[in-house]
């Protein structure tokens, strides 16, 4: 869905608008901090179409610049991972934002050290 050019533009800036911020484009920013993030990574899994998983992930990695400084391709990818494989035996599509920002805050140790 993301991958395809004009579309793939689109679709991002639909899901990760948020306008309950101040600027609601913000999380679009974090989308495309890196090209195989939105492209490659978290635009192909099916979790990308679902807006309230978007909006957390890529919440969650904003408020932590820290965790994201260095090796974020690595760390993204293991986020979406992780995320792939709780929906082996979770509905996501049933959790809220606060569900995927909470889950990742409770891996945050794990993040930190993915090489």
């Amino acid at each position: 869905m993301l991958r395809h050019g004009l579309a793939g533009l689109w679709w991002a800036a639909h899901l990760s608008y948020d306008e309950k911020r101040e600027n609601p484009f913000e999380l679009t920013n974090v989308l495309y901090r890196q090209l195989d993030f939105a492209t490659r990574t978290l635009g192909t899994y099916n979790l990308a179409r679902y807006r309230p998983a978007v909006h957390g992930i890529l919440g969650f990695i904003k408020d932590n610049p820290d965790l994201f400084s260095q090796r974020f391709e690595a760390k993204q990818r293991f986020v979406t991972r992780y995320f792939n494989q709780i929906g082996g035996v979770k509905p996501l599509s049933y959790f809220d934002e606060s569900y995927f920002t909470e889950t990742l805050d409770r891996v945050r140790e794990r993040i930190a050290v993915v090489t």
